[in-house]
């Protein structure tokens, strides 16, 4: 996950390192980095995956992921219905730029204090407001709000000695509205852009995750649903040191598909809330309006629920009232015009 020595910091997948005794001590979590490259002044493992932490735990107050939970496990669960951005889970999963051979060893808490700009469990709990515990040697906890953890490439808060226990996703964050859009050179890559819009449903607000473009998470809060000139603006405010640069893409090219697809999602986002709205609207026509207003349901929602019920009791009275004027022209049918009382099959038979 991290190495510290003595006078520098530097960064492993799966691995911190720090001076005891003059002794390098590292966590050691998936492994999939740390094994790849050579780590000369390692002399010693401490093995998380045997302590047995639950890789993942869903309940009512929402998802919280083991720090050892492989990427594996993460893909393979299976949220609840009403959590609407489950799915990103297995997206992000997809994000990866490995195998699913790697996906069996690679931990979620690896990729996320490895804290490299493309890494997509980052993207994935910052979007989805998670709060990660962190465990520090003297036995002291902390938790922190995703958005801070990064600081650059490469970088994050964490103390010498400090590990990632679990990362907690809010139920609130998980029953929102999604839309994502990732960009990469080629279809298995690492991503150039990496951005997730969320939206709580029966509202217009806007919660808008920018991350792989960038060095750092950059998270852009709307309370409603901003005009395209507006959003383009919230990205142009972004500093230029934030944007990242390597083979996968220039700063200017990233902060180019940064405002290309941020507008995607706000058009995909407005038009899903539409589509709920439509549905409701549905819903309520075939319970003709005779149920209660849940008292769960958003202020909006309950409003417009109210407004359809009335509405619907109007329309019961119209066809009630169009039904009676129906029977009473089938017990007393005018003459059409042009016909006289007394025709019969062979035709009409002009009057006057």
């Amino acid at each position: 996950v991290f190495i510290f020595t003595a006078t520098t910091v530097f960064y492993t997948f799966g691995v911190t390192l720090f001076p005891y005794r003059r002794l390098f001590r590292s966590w050691l979590a998936g492994g999939r980095f740390l094994f790849s490259a050579e780590q000369p002044g390692l002399r010693r493992l401490i093995d998380l995956t045997s302590l047995g932490w639950d890789p993942l735990v869903a309940g009512d107050a929402g998802l919280e992921i083991g720090a050892t939970c492989t990427i594996r496990d993460l893909y393979a669960f299976e949220p609840p219905r009403d959590w609407l951005a489950g799915g990103l889970l297995a997206t992000a999963c997809e994000a990866f730029l490995s195998s699913f051979k790697v996906w069996n060893a690679a931990t979620v808490g690896g990729n996320i204090c490895l804290s490299l700009p493309a890494g997509p469990m980052i993207t994935l709990t910052v979007a989805l407001e998670a709060g990660y515990e962190l465990w520090a040697p003297d036995g002291s906890t902390r938790v922190v709000d995703a958005l801070h953890f990064v600081t650059g490439n490469n970088r994050n808060i964490l103390a010498p000695g400090e590990l990632l226990r679990r990362i907690r996703i809010p139920a609130g964050a998980l029953r929102k509205r999604t839309a994502h859009r990732r960009f990469t050179l080629t279809h298995l890559g690492r991503s150039t852009v990496f951005l997730i819009g969320t939206q709580t449903p029966g509202t217009n607000d806007l919660l808008l995750t920018v991350t792989a473009g960038t060095t750092r998470p950059v998270r852009i809060a709307f309370d409603s649903m901003p005009d395209a000139r507006t959003l383009q603006h919230s990205i142009d405010v972004i500093p230029a040191d934030v944007w990242f640069a390597d083979p996968n893409g220039t700063p200017d090219h990233r902060r180019h598909l940064t405002k290309y697809f941020t507008e995607e999602i706000r058009h995909e986002l407005v038009a899903g809330a539409r589509h709920d709205l439509h549905r409701e609207r549905q819903e309520l026509r075939r319970a003709a309006g005779t149920r209660a207003v849940p008292a769960h349901l958003p202020p909006l929602a309950r409003s417009l629920r109210r407004q359809e019920g009335v509405r619907c009791g109007r329309l019961r009275c119209l066809h009630g009232l169009a039904g009676r004027r129906a029977g009473a022209q089938l017990h007393h049918p005018r003459v059409p015009r042009g016909w006289s009382r007394g025709d019969d099959d062979r035709g009409p038979r002009v009057a006057g």
